[in-house]
């Protein structure tokens, strides 16, 4: 008697072992099919139709039965092992599944390169501090990594052994089996924005303006791109690594939008090549593919990694994902076997501007929800200035609110973007930056007129601060320096001060004899105090943290938000040398991730009440990963 031959069995359980994945059964029903065959006899070495049915004997079936029984349990197991490396045919539907990270940064995500580990930001169990978090895709629950305090930009090793990140100024490295961070350099600007890591350990990373390179073994860094100012390049971001390890893509930022976009540069040449005219953080796909942001949306485009060039059709794999407007930036990765994690959101999370006291009680709701940043009290406190992106070209532009009706009126509409406003000192006009000549300048405008008057132009950033009570100065800073601009008459800007630590939100004091702004300079951003205009006597004045400091009009207390949302006050005896007392908590905002380079909130001249910027979502949405994004390509 004859049963079904072990080589039929042999050649089933060879074919779901393949190292090739072409070369596997390419799904479940193609091996029960194959096995339903060999247990009807199919499989046996009959030679002619008269001897399989003498050798269908019931005892021949049972072994059969039993055989295949054992092979679809070896199936399972061997559909388990090669979960992460997925073969699917067009009519099966993708896996996906959520992680739920309801505290953490919306942008701060990366998933290893084998696919099997995420890493995110979120609040430490024990403080307000953001650290790193990492969640196997095959576990329900994530973990901290212990020493990451302060973390951003997080990017991994392309052995998914360790994670870079930047924090406390410095490029960081840790290896995510275990143990402490290790500094891999100091950084000049303080700060990471983004990085990417090859397989010779090399590290590239971008500081916000340039971008720079080190051994992952650590060294000192040095600088790979510079700013074409004749272009008006303003920064190169998102810096990604191609698959030969010499190439890189990445994002440059500036005023022009002819020359904004993806570029691919080299480590062994200065030159660049155009890719795309897309600003967006990039992952390329082994697949072939480029991913990136284009209005919010989550797109996939054919790229030979070799010729630098894009090719055929366009597609669209996620209708929305939280991103940036102004950076470009979105919340989404690829490992190099397919798996992608996004998180699904609007272009830019509306926000609800809402009243506070002291005590951190709300109160009236101003308006309706809106994307808006730059908030600006009017000197009379009857309106707020802010910046909004415009929906078709995706600009900045300028409104002005009624804090009374919540009544909003567009300033500006300028295909160019229009940002930063600084009252007059008389209520009537706002100053504000705009990049629409190709250069920055700064203009002004007297509300209920259509005319904006340029009052000084650059070749570098003019980002506002605020006017001087008397109208003689207006505040601005570059990243690095920060300027007073003289506004009575025609002479050039006063350098206050210049260091390689970034510097944002310059404000003068009521009397004029101070500006509090931020810094990185201790190593984490801070707020500090200078006298104007020699800007001599500069201290510290925050404490773990802070920005955006407003102060109260009878000069008696300085205001600022920590990195963890909280509203600080500093407490001020006048004098010839002002005394500046500890910092206090007046109450947590419900912002618990704040921006601090942009206003989101501002403070009345009494100090009594706060005006906050307040996510109208209140709740994060989850991080939906997908085991085989290509499959999205064919919905």
């Amino acid at each position: 008697m004859q049963t079904a031959s072990p080589p039929a069995l042999d050649f089933v359980v060879r074919t779901c072992l393949a190292k090739d994945p072409d070369d596997r059964w390419q799904s479940t029903r193609d091996v029960i099919r194959q096995l339903e065959w060999i247990a009807q006899g199919s499989g046996s070495s009959v030679t002619t139709p008269a001897a399989a049915g003498r050798i269908a004997t019931v005892q021949g079936r049972e072994r059969v039965a039993w055989t295949v029984a054992a092979l679809l349990a070896t199936v399972s197991v061997i559909a388990v092992a090669t979960t992460f490396y997925p073969r699917r045919t067009p009519d099966q539907p993708n896996v996906r599944f959520e992680v739920a990270t309801p505290n953490a940064s919306q942008f701060e995500i990366a998933i290893s390169p084998d696919g099997r580990l995420v890493a995110f930001l979120d609040k430490a169990p024990d403080s307000e501090s953001d650290v790193l978090w990492l969640r196997p895709l095959a576990a329900t629950v994530a973990r901290p990594l212990a020493g990451t305090e302060g973390a951003t930009a997080p990017f991994w090793s392309p052995d998914s052994r360790s994670l870079g990140f930047g924090a406390d100024g410095r490029v960081k490295r840790i290896d995510v089996a275990g143990g402490r961070p290790r500094t891999v350099c100091e950084v000049p600007a303080r700060r990471v924005f983004s990085g990417t890591w090859n397989q010779e350990n090399t590290i590239v990373f971008s500081d916000g303006r340039v971008l720079l390179q080190v051994s992952a073994e650590g060294g000192q860094p040095t600088a790979i791109t510079t700013l074409d100012q004749n272009r008006g390049e303003s920064s190169h971001w998102y810096p990604t690594f191609l698959p030969d390890g010499r190439h890189f893509l990445y994002a440059v930022q500036g005023t022009d939008p002819v020359n904004a976009g993806t570029y691919a540069g080299s480590l062994d040449s200065p030159d660049r090549t155009r890719v795309l005219d897309a600003v967006s953080n990039l992952s390329y796909s082994e697949r072939g593919y480029l991913l990136y942001q284009r209005g919010g949306a989550l797109m996939a485009h054919p790229f030979d990694p070799r010729r630098l060039q894009v090719s055929g059709t366009l597609a669209r794999i996620a209708e929305s994902v939280v991103s940036e407007p102004w950076s470009g930036r979105a919340a989404f990765a690829v490992a190099a076997n397919s798996a992608l994690v996004y998180r699904a959101g609007v272009a830019g999370q509306p926000n609800q501007l809402q009243w506070f006291d002291r005590s951190g009680t709300p109160s009236d709701r101003v308006g309706e929800p809106a994307r808006s940043w730059g908030l600006a009290l009017s000197p009379d406190e009857k309106r707020i200035a802010v910046a909004r992106p415009d929906d078709i070209r995706g600009r900045s532009e300028l409104w002005t609110i009624e804090l009374s009706t919540g009544a909003a009126t567009r300033v500006s509409s300028n295909p160019a973007n229009d940002d930063d406003p600084a009252w007059a000192p008389d209520g009537l006009s706002l100053a504000f930056w705009s990049d629409r000549s190709g250069k920055y300048g700064v203009y002004r405008r007297t509300l209920g007129s259509v005319v904006d008057v340029l009052i000084r132009e650059s070749s570098t950033p003019m980002y506002l601060g605020t006017w001087s009570r008397d109208g003689k100065f207006l505040l601005y800073h570059n990243g690095q320096a920060i300027f007073a601009l003289p506004m009575m008459e025609r002479v050039d800007a006063l350098r206050l001060i210049e260091s390689s630590y970034p510097k944002d939100e310059p404000h003068f004091s009521p009397d004029g004899q101070w500006v509090a702004y931020n810094s990185t300079e201790s190593g984490a951003l801070e707020v500090y105090v200078a006298s104007f205009p020699a800007f001599d006597k500069r201290r510290q004045v925050s404490l773990g943290g802070g920005g955006v400091p407003w102060w109260r009009a009878d000069g008696r207390e300085l205001f600022y938000m920590s990195g963890s949302g909280k509203l600080m006050s500093v407490p001020i005896t006048p004098g010839p040398m002002p005394e500046f007392g500890a910092p206090a908590a007046l109450f947590q905002t419900p912002l618990h991730s704040p921006t601090l380079i942009s206003p989101q909130y501002v403070v009345t001249g009494r100090g009594d009440r706060f005006l906050v910027s307040v996510p109208a979502i209140t709740t994060m949405a989850p991080v939906t990963v997908v085991l085989d994004w290509t499959t999205l390509l064919r919905q």
